[in-house]
Formats: structure tokens, C-alpha cells, sequence
């Protein structure tokens, strides 16, 4: 399994309800805009922790080997019929990641 993130921007002057649409069709597609992690390190029996991630920045984990370049390429045709005509995409593979407290 591989963890995915995916920073979207869409140019020019969107809206918030273009970005609501955005959100709508980014999670459709199971791209969330949040992380959940088990506390570092772990505890038995300590739940683990969400955690929002920056503005149109998303979040996917994918069963098979990702080819970043094709799913950005998907995202973005997607989004630019979608929601709006003028967009990038960018996505990249985590193999590990940690988030400060407070």
C-alpha cells in the first residue's frame, strides 16, 4: 500500500463554493483532507490521532504501485471538467511523516 498527497491549486480567483466542489469531488474520489496516524511511537491501546492537512491539500492510500505522474495527469483532467479550467496538481508518494504537537 502506498500513501499518497495531493496539493491542488486552482488559478485565477475561485470562489469558496468552488473550492466546496473541489472538496466534494476531491473526497468522491477518496482523496481526504485529513491524516490519521497512531501516536509516535506507538501505545497500546492509545487511539490514534487525525489530523487536517493545509487548505486543497489531500490525502490517499492506494493498493497498487502509484505512478504519480499519470494520477496527477487523472486529477487534474478531472478537476479542469469538473470544477475548474485552470489548475495544478501535484502528488507525491510518503514513505514515512510526522506531525508536531501544538
Amino acid at each position: 500500500m502506498a500513501q499518497l498527497f495531493a496539493r491542488v491549486e486552482l488559478r485565477g480567483n475561485p470562489s469558496f463554493e468552488i473550492y466546496q466542489k473541489l472538496h466534494a469531488l476531491m473526497l468522491s474520489m477518496s482523496w481526504y483532507p485529513t491524516i490519521t496516524a497512531p501516536p509516535s511511537p506507538p501505545i497500546l491501546g492509545q487511539p490514534v490521532s487525525t489530523a487536517s492537512l493545509p487548505h486543497a491539500t489531500y490525502q490517499a492510500i492506494v493498493n497498487a504501485v502509484p505512478d504519480c505522474a499519470a494520477l496527477a495527469r487523472s486529477l487534474k483532467t478531472n478537476i479542469e471538467s469538473k470544477v475548474w479550467t485552470q489548475t495544478l496538481v501535484l502528488v507525491i508518494e510518503a514513505n514515512t511523516w510526522f506531525q508536531t504537537i501544538g
